[in-house]
């Protein structure tokens, strides 16, 4: 599946094939769905704890007796309905992580990056290493017409790197670092050249 290919100064050259993502027909919602959820859960520390009765400080003794006093029974002044009592079925700390298989996971990859294409959200650019600063970055953005979130992906290129990174609705990645979420909440993806062979690589 080809995609639009531009140069340093913005203007379209010619086009680039995205090999890995020619045998897919129709976009798994469903998959890059799953694969999200499961990111996303992964991502909590899932640290969150709370006292219940018998971890707060203080109780053992009865507050009053059973019965007598015209007041409501009570067994510990540390009971949940208490002011400074223990929390009932409050949070403890659990892993919320969500795995899927290697292959659910590179399925999930070649059709989010399938759908992105499909909707025209994909580009490719071509660049010399001297001419890339991180004001050429921004002239280079705004010839493009770009006004919205980006996900610059490049081939472990540390000077492209330096250039895209402080800039204002720019996230930048190399491609073995690039995963499903990344690609998904990008308004527009753009690939450096050379990272289109080794997307083609790392998906095939």
């Amino acid at each position: 599946m080809k995609i639009k290919l531009f140069d340093y100064n913005g203007k379209e050259t010619g086009d680039v094939n995205i090999t890995s993502i020619d045998g897919v027909e129709k976009v798994n919602v469903d998959l890059i769905s799953q694969y999200i959820r499961s990111f996303l859960l992964s991502q909590r520390h899932g640290t969150v704890k709370v006292k219940g009765k018998g971890e707060v400080r203080g109780g053992g003794k009865k507050p009053w007796r059973q019965k007598g006093t015209g007041r409501a029974r009570s067994g510990s002044n540390r009971s949940p309905l208490w002011v400074g009592g223990g929390v009932s079925h409050g949070p403890s700390p659990r892993n919320w992580a969500s795995d899927l298989s290697k292959k659910m996971k590179k399925v999930a990859f070649i059709h989010c990056v399938f759908a992105k294409v499909q909707e025209g959200s994909v580009r490719a650019f071509s660049y010399n290493d001297e001419e890339f600063s991180t004001k050429n970055a921004m002239v280079f953005l705004k010839n493009l017409g770009n006004d919205s979130q980006i996900l610059i992906v490049h081939n472990s290129d540390d000077k492209l790197f330096r250039s895209f990174r402080n800039l204002a609705l720019v996230d930048i990645k190399s491609v073995e670092n690039l995963n499903v979420f990344d690609v998904f909440k990008a308004k527009n993806v753009m690939f450096e050249e050379k990272s289109i062979e080794a997307l083609n690589r790392r998906l095939s």
